[in-house]
Parts: C-alpha cells; structure tokens; sequence
C-alpha cells in the first residue's frame, strides 16, 4: 500500500501534537513534518514530496484559505489538502477552496 506523505500546518503546538498522533496512527499516512506558518509550507510543498497537507486556516500571515487558492493556481502537481479548524464558519469557504 502506497502511505500518503502528510505535512501538518498549523501555529498551534498542541493542535500539531493531536494532529500528529492521528497521522501516525494511520496506517496509509506518512508523516513527513511540521510547520508554523504558509511562508514555511510554500517551501516545504517545493521541497519535500508532499501528497497530503492538513492544513489549519488561522495562520500568521496568510490564511490557510489564501495559501490553498495561491497553489490551485500554481502549475505542476499539487498536495491534496484538508482543512483542520476550529471555527466552524470557514467550512463554506473552506468547501469553496476546494
């Protein structure tokens, strides 16, 4: 069985740890790493190969929202993305992202 490698953004420490502990009890994910904000994910999503990024959409600088729109209008292959929110007022947008 092919694991999805799975990036978890999010600027929460204890949101990455609980996140991180479903991920590592998945047996199809693959956790590849962590990160606190969208400048550090657009790096890792070049550099690493990513499949899956669970992806939090209150973030320092941009959104996650504004991240997924910015790599759906990106050329080449891109990660599948779930959004992982607390606030359930982003699930329509989230919907619309796509």
């Amino acid at each position: 069985m092919n694991r999805l490698n799975t990036l978890i953004a999010d600027d929460e420490p204890l949101a990455i740890e609980l996140v991180k502990a479903y991920v590592e009890k998945t047996e199809y994910l693959n956790f590849v790493g962590t990160c606190g904000n969208t400048s550090e994910l657009s790096v890792l999503v070049q550099n690493l190969s990513v499949d899956l990024v669970l992806l939090d959409i209150q973030m320092p600088g941009n959104s996650g929202l504004t991240f997924a729109k910015t790599l759906a209008e990106s050329e080449g292959s891109k990660p599948y993305i779930i959004f992982t929110t607390a606030y359930d007022q982003y699930a329509i947008d989230g919907f619309k992202a796509n």
